[in-house]
């Protein structure tokens, strides 16, 4: 009777871990795909972006340049996406950045400049500015006729980089190891490379030369993670194929109480078993939890609105049913003004105020999706840009009536929003290419003064 009640209560402890482990997998997991997604993908998007804008495309090709306006184009795009935003353009001969630094390329700070152009990919991500370290993203421009014009792109401090990963460590106990496809590593969660160490050869690390990686090569199998028993060490890869990296997740094991369990395993068969079975059956949770998580990545955790998968996924689907289709920006003004003066949870009330309102003020067959921060988009189908803009109309003014309630007591606050409209032949025209025209539509609206909405032309 005592080995049957001594088993029984070391099953509930075992299978209390078990869950725990699942928990704290799942809490590391979510907080994981964001910081990727969020911090490394949404940089990429947005030099993209700026690569194909047909007004830089337009500048960077022609004869002359207005210093002043360009800066205050990548002042707007810096303060949008609070990242520091640069141009250089080969025919011009020059440098500019967000924060109105202007230099040749032929001095020594754009030392950067002649050794990306001859190397043979588009894009890049580099490190810079040895004094400040930033993570830069680097996209060749080029026009019509294929001719090399210079590079966009956005940068990011690597002090914020280190913030997020030294959080996640404390919460998770969890390295992080970046690696590019050369197999040099780029970033870590322990540590940041310094500027010149990037372009140095000798000064680079090779993931090849780390004991942990050498042991995880010869034990990987078809599962994602690989226990590393004589190292105590849980590792798994996660492929960012968007940057052609790859992100190695390295985490101690569900518990830290090993051999003791070893030993009542040794003893006690019945208890053995039922480990064994609630290792499989966690294993095929986190494998179920993973495809959940992304199916949960097509709406958006704040909003419960389709997120930017979805969006792209649904325009291929009214291609197939539908001819016109206008597209609309939404953008909330003088957001980080709401963040700063009244929090960031009065933010997010303000955010899904705004994005219920829409939605509720949608027809069934419109799509309204959260394309990032505190930015919206729709799809409307079958309808002309003129006709949508007396719908956005009635829209902003009643947001503009809207009195949200702050996390403060007693407070409300009130807030507008902007708006970019366009329209096209769904089936000629991609949604990169409307976005690009209500981005700039949208640009108009918030030069104007806010609060409005603007059709582009």
């Amino acid at each position: 009777m005592t080995i049957v009640i001594t088993a029984l209560t070391s099953y509930y402890s075992f299978n209390q871990i078990v869950h725990s482990h699942v928990r704290v997998q799942q809490q590391a997991s979510v907080p994981l795909y964001s910081l990727i997604t969020n911090e490394i993908i949404r940089p990429l998007t947005v030099a993209s972006f700026m690569a194909r804008d047909k007004f830089l495309l337009d500048v960077a090709d022609g004869d002359t340049i207005d210093i002043d306006y360009i800066h205050g184009y990548l002042d707007h795009l810096s303060h949008h996406y609070e990242m520091l935003s640069f141009v250089a353009f080969e025919k011009h001969n020059i440098s500019m950045d967000s924060k109105k630094k202007t230099f040749s390329l032929d001095a020594e700070k754009a030392e950067w400049y002649p050794r990306l152009k001859a190397l043979p990919a588009n894009q890049f991500i580099d490190f810079g500015n040895a004094e400040n370290p930033h993570l830069y993203f680097d996209i060749k421009i080029f026009n019509e006729e294929k001719e090399f014009l210079g590079f966009a792109g956005v940068a990011v401090d690597l002090d914020y980089f280190a913030n997020a990963f030294r959080e996640f460590q404390q919460r998770f106990g969890i390295e992080l190891v970046f690696v590019d496809k050369e197999g040099v590593i780029t970033l870590t969660s322990n540590h940041l490379m310094k500027t010149e160490e990037h372009h140095r050869k000798d000064e680079q690390i090779n993931v090849n030369s780390l004991q942990w990686y050498k042991t995880y090569t010869e034990q990987k199998t078809d599962t994602n993670d690989v226990i590393l028993p004589e190292m105590n060490l849980i590792v798994s890869v996660l492929p960012i194929p968007e940057i052609d990296w790859q992100v190695y997740i390295i985490m101690p094991p569900a518990s830290s109480q090993s051999e003791y369990w070893k030993i009542f395993i040794q003893k006690f068969l019945i208890v053995f078993s039922v480990a064994i079975t609630l290792v499989l059956l966690c294993k095929f949770t986190l494998n179920t939890f993973r495809k959940d998580l992304a199916k949960d990545t097509e709406t958006d955790f704040l909003t419960n609105l389709p997120t930017r998968g979805f969006i792209h996924w649904h325009y291929e689907q009214l291609q197939s049913e539908h001819q016109d289709v206008a597209l609309v920006i939404a953008d909330i003004d003088n957001f980080k003004n709401i963040n700063d003066q009244y929090g960031h949870l009065t933010g997010d009330n303000v955010i899904k105020a705004i994005a219920e309102h829409i939605h509720q003020n949608m027809r069934n067959i419109d799509i309204v999706g959260r394309w990032g921060g505190e930015e919206f988009i729709m799809l409307l189908p079958d309808i002309k840009a003129e006709r949508a803009n007396e719908v956005i109309e009635r829209l902003r003014s009643s947001i503009e009536q809207m009195r949200i309630e702050a996390e403060l007591p007693n407070m409300f606050v009130n807030t507008t929003v902007s708006f970019g409209l366009t329209d096209g032949d769904i089936q000629r025209e991609s949604l990169e290419q409307l976005i690009t025209k209500a981005d700039k539509a949208l640009y108009q609206a918030k030069s104007a003064g806010r609060n409005r909405a603007v059709i582009f032309k």
